[in-house]
């Protein structure tokens, strides 16, 4: 009760297709669009979100029809990772499956300490069909961030803590179609088609209360979220 009285609600609204609130140690999905998520590995739910060791566990939902947009997306998490200096780039939260052509999108924290976002046009990495966006500058990422993207037709944004920053496009190639297949979503972790996640990909830390919408959030709305929620991660 305590928790509920201390901390706002984000609303959802029709365009919501995901939204875990795992700091109510769940994964059930709040968006009511019946993608709830499971645990993998030894995940475990604390307060606020889930622990993921870096070697085993993420969390995973099926993919599912809510997914197929292919124009306009938002997705959105808070993560705060263990390692001050991460030497293995770390998942956030990705829809991409590595092999059989099954790439979506993939957005994680890099070895730059930079927030990167890769989406590809056809599933494959075809340098003129896979795009990657890095930011300019990097992140103290050891501790919580709120972090999000959009994707509109070909245009892209990043935002940290509710405010866009500055992206740079790594390959000169920005696409107007999202790939649509059926790799789930994952947070904490990359998907292989043989359906075993990519190791060295895992996320060491936590993440929470992430969120999918089949539209562009427009920046007031994206940082209405980060100061919604804030408190609960003590930023």
């Amino acid at each position: 009760m305590l928790k509920e009285l201390l901390y706002q609600q984000v609303p959802t609204g029709p365009n919501t297709i995901l939204h875990l609130k795992l700091y109510e140690g769940t994964a059930f999905d709040y968006s009511l669009s019946g993608n709830s998520g499971a645990l993998a590995g030894t995940a475990a739910f604390t307060f606020p979100g889930v622990d993921l060791d870096g070697d085993s566990d993420y969390i995973q939902v099926a993919d599912s029809t809510d997914f197929n947009e292919t124009s306009t997306i938002t997705a959105a998490c808070w993560a705060n990772s263990d390692d001050a200096n991460i030497t293995t780039n770390q998942i956030m939260v990705s829809k991409y499956a590595l092999t059989g052509d099954k790439r979506e999108w993939n957005f994680y924290l890099n070895t730059d300490q930079k927030v990167q976002l890769e989406l590809s046009e056809d599933g494959t990495n075809a340098a003129d069909k896979l795009w990657s966006w890095t930011t300019d500058s990097a992140v103290t990422v050891a501790q919580w961030h709120h972090y999000a993207f959009t994707f509109n037709a070909g245009a892209f944004l990043v935002y940290v803590d509710g405010i866009s920053v500055d992206i740079t496009d790594a390959n000169a190639n920005a696409g107007t179609i999202l790939n649509n297949d059926d790799a789930p979503v994952l947070a904490g972790a990359q998907f292989l088609d043989s359906g075993i996640p990519t190791r060295a990909l895992f996320f060491d830390g936590k993440i929470d209360d992430v969120f999918m919408f089949t539209e562009v959030l427009p920046a007031h709305e994206i940082r209405s979220i980060y100061e919604v929620t804030r408190r609960r991660y003590g930023v």
